[in-house]
């Protein structure tokens, strides 16, 4: 396999399995970006941790404009010790595509994101009726 700081690279295997966690919610919004998920490459990552920045092939996926941004978000099921304590978020760029698989880590800083079995079901942040961020 590549060398984790090669770019443009495809999906490490963790990486594709928190990706699919995140477009898991049933949600029918979320179909093209789970399209969009199957034509993405990993073109950067922050270097303080396992968030990675996406690019999506477009001749191979639809956009979803309008949808928000970030458009779902999760947590660890476990709270404590704060070194285990992460919220995993999913951003979109301003057209609709895959733009960010974001941890924020209170403690710690994970170089890779923690199995998808450490945390609770993701949720969709956008209100049904506009799209747009529900908090």
């Amino acid at each position: 396999m590549d060398e984790p700081n090669d770019f443009p690279r495809p999906l490490s295997e963790r990486e594709a399995e928190t990706l699919r966690l995140m477009l898991s919610p049933d949600d029918p919004r979320l179909e093209p970006l789970r399209g969009q998920a199957e034509a993405v490459l990993v073109t950067g990552n922050w270097g303080c941790c396992a968030t990675i920045d996406l690019s999506v092939d477009r001749s191979r996926a639809t956009a979803v404009p309008g949808l928000c941004s970030p458009v779902t978000e999760t947590a660890t099921i476990e709270k404590a010790p704060p070194e285990r304590y992460h919220d995993l978020l999913l951003f979109l760029d301003d057209e609709g595509w895959l733009k960010t698989l974001e941890i924020v880590h209170y403690a710690g800083s994970p170089m890779e994101f923690p199995p998808v079995e450490n945390f609770e079901p993701p949720h969709v942040r956008c209100d049904p009726s506009t799209g747009s961020n529900s908090r």
